[in-house]
């Protein structure tokens, strides 16, 4: 005779039930793939925008350290630059500390201090 392999303690319906379990967890899974992949896209776009702000807070900083002491003693201060806020100090006779930051000024993308010997 033959042994029986089949299971007889189980329920009538537990596959029904394991199926509708395996396919829950399977949900969960894909919707949180779903959800990662775009999360990544979205910080991915984010740097992206971010990356173009300081390109841009870079070619300012680089036109104001080349400015003569002329220049920087007449911008003085705080000045509105386009979307960029430049603030310009003078900390000795010859130094001067020059920063640009978002248009509120929160933000402090770059911030250097050059030296002018005029």
């Amino acid at each position: 005779m033959m042994p029986d392999y089949r299971m007889n303690s189980r329920r009538p319906g537990s596959a029904l039930l394991e199926a509708v379990i395996a396919l829950a967890l399977f949900g969960t899974v894909v919707a949180s793939g779903i959800w990662l992949t775009a999360e990544s896209v979205a910080a991915a776009n984010s740097a992206a925008a971010r990356e173009a702000e300081v390109s841009k807070a870079h070619r300012l900083m680089t036109a104001a350290s080349l400015w003569p002491a002329s220049e920087l003693d007449r911008r003085l201060g705080d000045t509105q630059q386009a979307e960029f806020r430049l603030l310009v100090n003078r900390t000795t006779k010859q130094l001067y500390d020059i920063a640009v930051t978002d248009s509120t000024g929160t933000v402090v993308f770059l911030r250097t201090t050059v030296a002018r010997f005029e």
